[in-house]
Formats: structure tokens, C-alpha cells, sequence
């Protein structure tokens, strides 16, 4: 990842000297910040597939567990143009696969245990909207407001070592965020904030409905910005670097042990090349890398109140991406 950083640190330096600076204030479907025309309809089928590095949680210095975690899913999200600066949409999801893997080292007591978790099936629904505040036409940058709102339905199942688990979230989840950015013949930019906010929400084992467990709210915040190089009619490559921050994720059980993942801050890096077959549709292929700092898993059991502290090292978390959109 370290090389492509630096492939993509020169191919910004030498379109700044050889960019085309006029303005180009039509929309179109691959924008940064993509508008779906008044009136018309987008349809973007989305399959992402994400490993984890493997995860070494040690006690006193001692393995006590490794976790390596991998995903896949398809989303579809479907837009509609009610204004030339609104689009509202929905996006609907299914999870192929969702897998924990635990091998237990010296430190548990359980050495040589491998227990796997999976989960698959429908994922929550959102809605989803974009509003443009701002259009580079009339002022300096284009300036959108987002917004995104995925309700709990139905009840989350966790997996558990017999039993395969659902795909559906225990809480509700609101995102919210500004992006502004500029457009130019070959080329554009975009920065933005977002927040994730998770509310508290409540998920019982799949073999068993009365072991539960309560996760309380928690936030994900995420600045990031992005180059858009237009090489052709046909070509087009989008770099996007971010940083951001994912507050302390708390649960507890119904059997009165309690979790706390403290706080994690990350660095996102991504690439994403387009192909246009049409004015109205495009194929995506990207590959992005979240890296995680190092921070502590804290367990306790809330009624003898034993704490025990295990530190978690600096991981890195790998999607690769596959997209069709099309606008009609």
C-alpha cells in the first residue's frame, strides 16, 4: 500500500503542472460527489470483500487468543433525481459471509481452541439523500449535505459456536456529513467530514434467545478528502486519503461480563479506477486500506468486578471493491 501512496503522491504532482483549469459544471455519473439528474433514476450493484490482519491479544505478555476476521457482501442502492441539487435513494444489502476465527493460546487456559463464528444473510436497510448547499456554477465549490438513516428492524442474532448467526445490525445507525470540492475538464477534488453514529441496541445468541447482549452508542468520525483524474472519455481514476476516529465500543452480556474495545484511531487510504461504457454507466474496481493504531480490550465481570486489561496491536483491514452503475 506503501507504493501505491507514492505512485499516487507523483501522478498528483505531475497533473497539477499539466491540469486543464477551466471549470466543468455539467454532472455526470462518475463525479466525486455524484448528483442523479432531476427526473431520472441510478442504480449502483456494489460486491466489497474485506480481510482483516490477524489480531494477537496477549495477557501478561502471553497469547491469549488470535481473532482473524474476513467479509463479504452486495449492496444495491437505488437514487432518484428530485431536484437538479436533491437526490433521494434507498440501499438494500445482502451478507455472504461474516467469519470470526478464535485460536485460543497459553494464556486462556484453553490452549490449541479454534472456535469459529459466521453470519450471513439480509443486512439492515438505509435511506440516503444528498442535498447541494453550494454549485461551483454560482459560487466558489460545489458544497453537498448527506444523509443517511438505517433503522433496527427485526432482531440481531449473534453467531455462536454451534450456531450461524443474521446479518442484521442491533442498532440503529445515522450518518450525517458536509463535502465540499471543485470540478475541472480533467480533473476534480473533494474534501469531507462525516459522523457515524451508532445508538444503543440489544442482540441475543442464535442458539439461545435469553443469552443477550446490551451495546451501548458509540461514534465513528471520518475527515477525508479525494483526487478525481479524468484520462479519457473512457478512463477514470479516483485517490482518497482520510483519517479518522472510532469511540470506545462497550457491551455487556446478560451473563454480566462487559467489553470495552477503547478508542481506536485510523488511517484510511483508497484507489478506485472506472471504466465507462456509456455516458450512463460505468464498471468499478478499488481497493482501500484501514489502518488501526494500537489500543486495549478491557473485560470485566460487572458483578465480582475483575478487570483484566489485554492490549491489542496496530492492525490493517483490506477491502477490494467491484461496482456497475448506470443512470436511466
Amino acid at each position: 500500500m506503501k507504493h501505491a501512496i507514492l505512485i499516487v503522491s507523483s501522478l498528483f504532482c505531475s497533473s497539477l503542472i499539466a491540469a486543464d483549469w477551466n471549470l466543468k459544471n455539467e454532472n455526470e455519473i462518475y463525479d466525486l460527489m455524484p448528483l442523479t439528474t432531476k427526473g431520472k433514476f441510478s442504480s449502483e450493484t456494489l460486491y466489497n470483500s474485506t480481510n482483516a490482519d490477524d489480531k494477537v491479544l496477549t495477557l501478561n505478555a502471553v497469547n491469549y487468543f488470535t481473532y482473524k476476521h474476513s467479509n463479504s457482501n452486495l449492496n444495491e442502492n437505488f437514487n432518484f433525481g428530485v431536484l437538479d441539487s436533491l437526490e433521494v435513494g434507498l440501499s438494500v444489502g445482502y451478507q455472504f459471509s461474516d467469519e470470526v476465527k478464535l485460536t485460543y493460546g497459553p494464556a486462556s487456559g484453553s490452549n490449541g481452541l479454534v472456535e469459529t463464528y459466521k453470519e450471513s444473510g439480509l443486512t439492515s436497510p438505509a435511506i440516503n439523500a444528498r442535498y447541494r448547499l453550494f454549485s461551483q456554477s454560482t459560487s466558489f465549490a460545489n458544497s453537498d449535505f448527506i444523509f443517511s438513516f438505517s433503522p433496527k428492524i427485526g432482531t440481531s442474532k449473534d453467531a455462536t459456536a454451534n450456531k450461524k448467526g443474521n446479518a442484521l445490525c442491533e442498532s440503529s445507525l445515522l450518518v450525517v456529513g458536509l463535502e465540499f470540492g471543485k470540478k475541472y475538464t480533467d480533473m476534480a477534488w473533494r474534501m469531507g467530514a462525516k459522523g457515524s453514529f451508532y445508538g444503543t441496541g440489544k442482540s441475543e445468541d442464535a442458539d439461545d434467545s435469553t443469552s443477550t447482549t446490551a451495546k451501548d452508542s458509540y461514534i465513528d468520525m471520518l475527515i477525508d478528502g479525494s483526487w478525481q483524474w479524468t484520462f479519457s472519455s473512457k478512463y477514470i481514476l479516483n485517490a482518497t486519503l482520510g483519517f479518522g476516529s472510532v469511540g470506545d465500543i462497550v457491551s455487556t452480556t446478560s451473563s454480566h461480563t462487559k467489553t470495552n474495545e477503547q478508542k481506536r484511531d485510523y488511517t484510511l487510504f483508497g484507489v478506485d479506477f472506472k471504466y465507462l461504457l456509456s455516458k450512463e454507466t460505468y464498471l468499478g474496481l478499488g481497493i482501500s486500506s484501514k489502518s488501526f493504531d494500537k489500543s486495549n480490550l478491557v473485560v470485566s465481570d460487572t458483578q465480582t468486578h475483575v478487570i483484566v486489561n489485554i492490549p491489542e496491536a496496530a492492525t490493517s483491514d483490506t477491502s477490494l471493491s467491484l461496482s456497475i452503475k448506470t443512470e436511466f
